[in-house]
Parts: structure tokens; sequence; C-alpha cells
């Protein structure tokens, strides 16, 4: 909440618009992780494999999404040596944390 609020009272400083949405975004993928994890815990209670979520952890977001005439290609997020390593070089991608790379 207190991120919000300061990124309400502060809209016209970029910069804190910028770090205040990155703790948001910080905030809410511990949230996608904590409710991940309750439910393996859950699964895992009643003898079920663990739930596959990557289809949902790679769904573009729907902010942005039909501006201009043509819809910008999705990049995908790369949290794992193996998926970065399949990347060809040049090839830009979003890691862990959001923040968007080009492979060397």
């Amino acid at each position: 909440m207190r991120a919000w609020n300061e990124l309400l009272a502060n809209k016209n400083d970029h910069e804190v618009v910028k770090q205040r949405l990155a703790e948001i975004r910080a905030i809410n993928r511990r949230g996608a992780e904590l409710q991940k994890h309750n439910i393996d815990v859950l699964r895992q209670n009643y003898g079920a494999e663990p739930l596959d979520t990557t289809p949902q952890s790679s769904v573009a977001p729907a902010v942005g999404a039909g501006r201009g005439t043509q819809a910008a290609p999705s990049l995908p997020r790369i949290s794992t040596d193996e998926e970065f390593d399949a990347l060809p070089s040049g090839a830009e991608f979003f890691d862990p944390d959001g923040v968007k790379r080009r492979k060397p």
C-alpha cells in the first residue's frame, strides 16, 4: 500500500514512479510465488504432483495490449540457465526480475 501511495503522490517524478513500480512488481511476484507454494503443499498433502504453472507465468500483460496497429512480439521470460543457453545470440528476453535484456 505504501508503494502505491508514494507512486500516486509523486506521479510527476519519473524516477520515483519507476522505483515504486519495480517494488510493486516484486511484491506481486512474491505473492504469486507464495500462492504457488501453498497450492503445491496442499497437492503434496493429498499425494498429487506439483502443479505446472508455466503457462500462467508466461502470459503477456494486459496493460498496453492493443496499442498501435500491430502487436509487438512477446519476449520470453528466462529463469533458468537452460532456457538462457537455448536462446540464440542477440535474442531479447526478460530476466527473472522482469528486466528486458539481450543475449550477447
